[in-house]
């Protein structure tokens, strides 16, 4: 299993310590300092986002993903009731969150997969823009904007579309493999191809690559 980058869960961490912060930040100068940790709500609703990925992925049933947030919610709101004693509300906070916290720890190091760029490798064919320089010689000045481009199509393998293109864009500027022109004795150099830039190049996969066990 490919396990998410430790920079996210990084984040998640540094969210829910900076949840404390502004609590205590906020908190009234008469209120004890461990009242900063009263936080379970706000850590709660961070979490959510935890959640949203899971179900996203699949990683756990989604009916006991609802329910299991659903009584976390609760007890977080349950907590802060001021009906309350001050050991209850500091047992209560304590334990939630350990929870959110080993929660989130366990989703990422575990369940969690990263995203990963899907390929489809198989057989492209690639068609790159192109215009004949040397034709600009027989061509008055009035008619070069006539100049059409003509179609290099080339099909190769590749892992991806953006490979295909990487990999044709090499061939049509290489002396071997490139387009025959109307003066082809002309250098290299003095030959112009109209690719204003990769949105005209068209990769489209032909063939599926079929993985044989």
């Amino acid at each position: 299993m490919v396990l998410i980058s430790n920079q996210q869960l990084a984040l998640y961490l540094v969210l829910f310590i900076s949840a404390i912060v502004v609590k205590a930040m906020k908190k009234d100068r008469s209120e004890l300092w461990y009242t900063s940790f009263f936080v379970s709500f706000e850590l709660v609703m961070i979490f959510g986002s935890v959640v949203i990925l899971l179900i996203e992925q699949r990683s756990l049933d989604i009916s006991f993903l609802f329910v299991a947030y659903t009584v976390m919610v609760l007890a977080a709101i349950w907590i802060d009731k001021d009906t309350h004693l001050l050991p209850q509300k500091i047992l209560g906070h304590s334990i939630m969150i350990i929870i959110v916290f080993g929660a989130t720890i366990y989703s990422f190091t575990t369940l969690l997969q990263a995203y990963e760029e899907p390929t489809e490798e198989g057989l492209y064919r690639v068609s790159i823009p192109y215009a004949d320089s040397t034709l600009l010689h027989h061509l008055n000045r009035e008619r070069r904007e006539y100049l059409n481009p003509i179609s290099f199509v080339v099909e190769l393998n590749a892992s991806s579309s953006d490979e295909a293109k990487k990999k044709a864009k090499l061939q049509i500027n290489s002396p071997e493999t490139s387009p025959r022109f109307f003066i082809p004795e002309k250098p290299q150099s003095e030959k112009y191809f109209v690719i204003p830039d990769d949105t005209k190049i068209v990769a489209e996969l032909v063939q599926r690559k079929v993985n044989h066990k």
